[in-house]
């Protein structure tokens, strides 16, 4: 399985990046560290933008998750800044995202008076 460019890992599910990371030919550290900073980024995206009040917790939790790997050694791939960047780029997109969502809302609700 070839892994796909970074701007198509930058916008994949945090579901299908997960999965990828489970292939069995994907399994060498190199392809890990890859794969690695997106699944980052989708999981605090996707987490963020259901509850955009996450983004303050998700602002400390990608840091220190990291800082978590580095003391427990286990892990499909080891710590990295790649990781920590791409996991609050991922953080600010989901707030982005869950702003937009709860904007949404807020119009149908308020269009819903009128109906």
């Amino acid at each position: 399985m070839k892994i796909p460019d970074p701007k198509q890992l930058a916008g994949m599910s945090w579901d299908d990046l997960y999965s990828m990371r489970l292939e069995r030919a994907l399994q060498d550290p190199r392809s890990q560290a890859l794969i690695a900073p997106y699944e980052h980024r989708a999981y605090a995206r996707e987490q963020v933008a259901n509850n955009p009040l996450l983004a303050p917790v998700y602002g400390v939790a990608v840091p220190g998750y990291q800082v978590f790997k580095s003391m427990i050694g286990t892990s499909r791939s080891a710590p990295s800044l790649d990781q920590i960047q791409q996991g609050l780029i991922g953080t600010g997109e989901g707030m982005a995202q869950g702003i937009e969502n709860l904007g949404a809302k807020a119009k149908r609700g308020l269009l819903s008076m009128f109906d």
